[in-house]
């Protein structure tokens, strides 16, 4: 997408090339410190094909450490508990 749209903006390779190295890096500083959260969700990925909006936000919670009441596992109708799913 980065250079499809570089192509039609008339942006030439270099520049191409500098934008695609920032967004990889702010993608790596978004991603890196929350790895564990990715890693369990693509496991649960790989072993059910696909995983509901309120199990994968209790992984993500789980993984990152989080606890305590959340509005959204609420909705859900599901509470947060100390053990893994």
């Amino acid at each position: 997408m980065i250079d499809q749209w570089c192509l039609e903006t008339g942006i030439d390779k270099e520049e191409s090339s500098a934008g695609k190295e920032t967004c990889l890096a702010q993608a790596r500083e978004i991603l890196t410190p929350h790895w564990s959260a990715i890693e369990a969700l693509a496991i649960e990925l790989v072993v059910h094909g696909k995983v509901p909006g309120g199990v994968a936000h209790l992984i993500i919670r789980q993984a990152l450490g989080e606890t305590g009441d959340d509005w959204r596992l609420e909705t859900w109708g599901m509470k947060d508990s100390s053990e893994p799913i």
